[in-house]
């Protein structure tokens, strides 16, 4: 996952929280380990998604594309509340606990 780019890493949020949501995860060992891996990624934050990502899709929404949940991403905070949010909601519907 420390290889994924920007674009990648939407496309991982966006579907990753859809098979949390599903409740797929933990049973599916590869993507257990992705979920494991961004549980790693917040604990190595001090529970915060470090990782500085930009992409169109995240700044956006709408009913079938964007997945903007903070009205910009002008500030870095904005930046990582998205994101954290993002990671602790996929953490919770895979039913992880930090």
């Amino acid at each position: 996952m420390n290889e994924l780019t920007d674009a990648e890493w939407m496309l991982w949020f966006h579907r990753m929280e859809s098979l949390a949501r599903l409740g797929v995860v933990s049973q599916i060992p590869e993507l257990k380990s992705q979920v494991q891996a961004l549980e790693c990624m917040l604990e190595q934050g001090q529970g915060i998604f470090t990782k500085k990502l930009s992409h169109p899709y995240f700044q956006k929404w709408g009913a079938y594309t964007g997945l903007a949940l903070e009205k910009d991403w002008r500030a870095a905070q904005r930046r990582i509340n998205d994101l954290t949010f993002r990671s602790l909601l996929i953490l919770h519907y895979s039913n992880f606990t930090r």
